[in-house]
């Protein structure tokens, strides 16, 4: 955070920050953009204290699992999790 703000006020490069931070100096042009529109909000997780949208309902795990229950894994992972959806979304 504080090579961050040295590099936005332009006391250090943002390849000494890169180097201070251990990132490549690419990888510090997102961040810093990041910093200049939000401050020391940049570096806190986006989702802090919100659920993630691709978290699945308790109803539907509930039936997936009761699909699969019993049911042998055919040759292909994604076949079989394609074929649960399938299942619990008809039913």
């Amino acid at each position: 955070m504080v090579a961050l703000k040295k590099s936005a006020k332009g006391l250090i490069t943002q390849g000494e920050a890169a180097r201070e931070i251990g990132q490549s100096e690419r990888n510090i042009r997102r961040p810093l953009k990041k910093l200049k529109s939000k401050g020391d909000r940049a570096v806190v997780y986006g989702l802090r204290g919100r659920r993630t949208k691709r978290k699945l309902d308790e109803k539907f795990k509930e039936k997936a699992i009761k699909i699969s229950s019993g049911k042998s894994m055919p040759i292909s992972d994604r076949r079989w999790r394609r074929n649960i959806w399938a299942t619990v979304m008809a039913s």
